[in-house]
């Protein structure tokens, strides 16, 4: 009986154990299919992403796509949208623009506020960023002491909305996510084809614009470009003597009663009171502190002025000062016409803020360097013949109708100098530009009409070096934030070192000059043009 028993047990024992393996193998294969269902829809980054952020009732979220990129999304009532750079940043368009000017390492920058109006800063060692407003682009002495976004730039409709807007997680239902997601991948595939179509646009209009590339570079240039025109009512005077005595290379001559050789000087000519106004065009670049300038004066006629001619001789044999008396032989005067006037001025500097090393001075020096060109021209008409010390004088021996004499200028040279502006208040600033002209290039053209000897004219020719000085000081003010207007006063004078004249109609022999300069003044008026 027991036998039997435990037979029967051992049965029942392979049978339970059968049915437990058959269980086993079928769970084995249920746990297969459903992994191998689940492998079959795997969740993108992307939404594991956005179901992390919705557990965390977060507003906005990123991931890494395949290609490495950081991406940045905002979930607002349902929809995903994402956020380029410009919407992530809190910066505002000011602090974005002072930003990237002091990574560039740059001392000034400019932009656009929203109202079109474009706005220039001054970024000073100290920290300090000033805003240009004067005439000559100079900054406000007021100084703005922390950054802070200025009045203009509000915030913007979009930002004000997403602020305002409350968004619960209960509202996102996996439809609206999964249509968000549509949208989004829809979105993404129209902005690669546009930037794809509005790459091919941008290669063509560059194609037809090949310049197009500078000019938008020249917008990220702190620059400012000035054109004015100014009149100067000058009044100026030019004199040359020179020495033909017998010390000189000169011979013994007679005049009258006395014998010997001619004085030292010999002859001045003096052309005074010559009148006229001259129309100047200026000009002004300034590029990233680097400044040029032009002045160009163009040609004027005037018809006041007077030329007065002196001659001497002496009694003694070398013609030396104190070698015998001096007498004066002749002494004429005639009226001058037809003054002309014409010159220019090129200069190349940088400017340098001197608020940078002097706290609260609002001023500015440039150094420059340049070059000037000046010829003036003066005609004389008729002779009045005035008492000498071999006559009481003959009055009037030539008509006032009739041209005796012709003289004209030529001075040109190498200048240095500084100008400094000051900004007295957002609307007014004085400014002087002084110069020193060195090595400077002379040419003296006498053409003496009536005098058959001395051959074609010109036929007294003088040539040498020089110097000269050169001051200008002028007041502005700005009309408005383009146009201002400006008086001032300018002194101009030009003088040799070492010339030597020439006669003709050999031009073989030269004499040395004792004296020979040309100088100007007067006051000009004007107006100015900025860009």
């Amino acid at each position: 009986m027991l036998i039997k028993i435990n037979k029967i047990s051992l049965k029942n024992l392979s049978n339970i154990f059968l049915f437990l393996t058959c269980i086993f193998i079928c769970q084995g294969l249920l746990s297969m299919a459903s992994a191998k269902e689940k492998n079959l829809s795997p969740k993108s980054k992307f939404q594991q992403a956005l179901e992390n952020a919705q557990a965390n009732n977060a507003k906005s979220f990123k991931f890494i796509d395949r290609k490495g990129r950081e991406r940045h999304y905002e979930i607002n009532n349902g929809f995903i949208n994402e956020i380029t750079k410009d919407k992530s940043s809190s910066l505002s368009p000011f602090e974005r623009a002072l930003n990237n000017a002091k990574k560039r390492g740059l001392t000034s920058f400019q932009f656009t506020d929203r109202k079109g109006n474009r706005r220039n800063y001054v970024i000073n060692k100290n920290g300090i960023i000033n805003e240009k407003k004067s005439l000559n682009d100079k900054f406000q002495p007021t100084a703005i002491s922390k950054l802070k976004t200025p009045r203009v730039f509000k915030a913007s409709t979009e930002n004000i909305k997403n602020k305002k807007a409350t968004i619960s997680n209960e509202k996102i239902n996996q439809n609206k996510i999964d249509k968000s997601t549509k949208n989004l991948s829809e979105n993404i595939e129209d902005q690669v084809k546009k930037a794809t179509q509005n790459t091919k646009i941008n290669r063509k209009e560059l194609q037809k614009e090949p310049y197009r590339g500078m000019k938008i570079s020249m917008d990220n240039l702190d620059y400012s470009f000035k054109v004015g025109t100014r009149y100067w009512f000058s009044e100026g005077e030019t004199e040359f003597a020179h020495c033909a005595s017998v010390a000189c290379g000169g011979g013994v001559t007679t005049v009258g009663t006395v014998t010997g050789s001619l004085g030292d000087p010999t002859s001045k000519l003096e052309y005074t009171s010559l009148r006229n106004r001259a129309f100047e065009l200026t000009s002004d670049l300034e590029v990233s502190n680097v400044v040029l300038q032009a002045n160009i004066g163009l040609r004027d006629k005037g018809d006041t002025g007077k030329f007065r001619d002196f001659d001497w001789i002496t009694d003694g044999a070398s013609g030396l000062p104190g070698d015998g008396d001096v007498y004066e032989f002749s002494d004429t005067i005639s009226p001058v016409k037809d003054v002309s006037l014409k010159y220019s001025v090129w200069d190349i500097g940088y400017k340098v803020d001197m608020g940078s090393f002097f706290k609260g001075i609002n001023v500015s020096v440039t150094p420059f360097v340049g070059y000037v060109r000046y010829n003036e021209m003066a005609s004389a008409y008729g002779i009045f013949d005035l008492p000498d010390d071999f006559s009481a004088g003959d009055g009037l021996t030539i008509g006032e109708d009739t041209l005796v004499l012709q003289n004209q200028i030529f001075w040109a040279g190498q200048r240095f100098g500084a100008e400094v502006d000051w900004d007295i208040n957002p609307k007014a600033n004085f400014l002087a530009n002084i110069a020193y002209v060195e090595n400077m290039s002379v040419r003296n053209e006498d053409s003496h009409v009536l005098r058959g000897d001395l051959g074609p004219t010109p036929n007294v020719i003088s040539t040498g070096e020089g110097r000269g000085w050169m001051v200008d000081l002028i007041g502005k003010y700005a009309y408005d934030n383009n146009l201002g207007f400006e008086v001032g006063y300018r002194y101009w004078r030009f003088e040799d070192r070492n010339a030597v004249v020439a006669f003709g109609p050999a031009f073989t022999s030269d004499f040395p000059i004792r004296q020979i300069y040309s100088q100007r003044q007067g006051f000009m008026i004007g107006a100015e043009y900025t860009f």
